[in-house]
């Protein structure tokens, strides 16, 4: 089963890429959180990931506050911006699991990340061919 963490500060909006995400992959397991601080907690919580999904303007620490925390203090995923600010200012030294800026609505270009990923990691293939 592969683990996702889904952050949107707009509870609609996270209900529709939910919905898009579990009609185009059917082992995934899906954790939303509404800030990048709630994000974090769920991380420092024990919590793991295999992707990051997160929007950038949100009350309470965006999507780059989440990337830098994940970076310095090595937690595993991939991690994708999803958002409709596609002009971010993400940080040079970047974690090499960001995959990029996603244009929310854009689920092509999301899936393409996500399965581009699954099929460059051998432990994310197996999770996801298991079960």
């Amino acid at each position: 089963m592969i683990e996702i963490l889904l952050l949107d500060d707009e509870p609609d909006l996270q209900e529709i890429t939910f919905v898009h995400l579990t009609k185009k992959y059917k082992n995934i397991n899906i954790t939303n959180a509404s800030s990048g601080n709630e994000g974090i907690s769920l991380l420092t919580g024990g919590q793991k990931f295999d992707f990051n999904i997160s929007d950038f303007n949100m009350p309470n620490g965006n999507g780059i506050d989440l990337l830098k925390f994940k970076t310095a203090f090595g937690y595993p995923g991939y991690f994708i911006l999803y958002t409709s600010q596609l002009y971010v200012d993400v940080p040079e030294n970047s974690d090499p699991s960001f995959l990029g800026v996603v244009e929310k609505f854009n689920s092509d270009k999301l899936f393409d990340c996500i399965s581009e990923a699954i099929e460059k990691s051998q432990i994310l293939k197996i999770k996801y061919e298991s079960q």
